[in-house]
């Protein structure tokens, strides 16, 4: 199935597209993508199943990889820089992979190629959503999802901002039951096999509180991608780019100035 995926732009310059992570959006990325407005013209796009993008059946790395060329060759961008968080990160490496023709540099934010064991951690915020009753609105469904869900508040609210009040009642903005379905591909790795090692220039810029990039992932990563570099985010997390944003902004900003 052919999407045209929904984005927003702002800025001045080179090419720049940002890809959220699971659950998330393009509106995640406002203020990152105000902050590097000034040196790119920043793309920030909403993934299938996802903000105000399309829904679809199918969601595979696969298929987001299309959807990112069909959105760059709409724009009429011929190579641009890339910055990928999570699952946002793992499709912006098989774009590298698949057609390192079309990027000029990669930012990786906080994943890697491998395989993850998150799966039922986020089974069990679907199931949660899926089962929230929404006539209650917005602040019920946060003390109902506090209840079944043992997070911190943030990642609470996080998930509460795909409840969205349209046509007279709350709904989700993305699609739970098409999620729920994929996280094992979504969780599993890229699929890298048989394909070349890629020589696009590449920052795995990862929080150092997160586990998401350890040291054994390396070696993996620097067989898919030859000249990949690595930097640490001090006093972040998973999310590094919402808990240190100057200093994200910051490392992105060198390293796509880097020639």
């Amino acid at each position: 199935m052919k999407l045209l995926l929904n984005y927003t732009k702002t800025g001045q310059g080179p090419a720049l597209v940002i890809l959220h992570g699971l659950f998330g959006s393009s509106s995640n990325w406002r203020n990152i993508a105000r902050a590097l407005a000034d040196a790119f013209t920043v793309y920030t796009v909403d993934a299938r199943n996802h903000g105000d993008s399309p829904w679809a059946d199918s969601m595979t790395y696969a298929d987001m990889v299309n959807d990112v060329i069909r959105f760059l060759d709409h724009e009429g961008i011929d190579r641009c820089h890339l910055i990928g968080h999570s699952m946002g990160g793992k499709t912006a490496m098989t774009v590298a992979l698949k057609h390192p023709d079309r990027l000029e540099r990669l930012v990786v934010a906080d994943i890697s190629p491998r395989a993850y064991q998150h799966g039922d951690s986020h089974r069990q915020y679907i199931d949660a959503m899926l089962d929230l009753n929404l006539a209650g609105g917005r602040s019920q469904a946060e003390i109902e999802l506090s209840k079944v869900i043992n997070e911190p508040r943030p990642v609470i609210q996080f998930l509460l901002q795909n409840l969205v009040f349209k046509d007279g009642q709350y709904r989700w903005r993305i699609n739970l039951p098409v999620l729920a379905r994929s996280l094992p591909v979504l969780m599993g790795d890229i699929g890298q096999d048989g394909l070349r090692t890629c020589e696009v220039p590449v920052l795995f810029l990862y929080g150092y509180n997160s586990n998401y990039v350890q040291a054994q992932d390396r070696e993996l990563i620097r067989s898919l991608f030859s000249r990949a570099s690595f930097q640490a985010v001090d006093n972040a997390g998973h999310w590094l780019h919402a808990e240190q944003p100057t200093a994200f902004t910051s490392a992105t900003r060198q390293f796509l100035s880097d020639q």
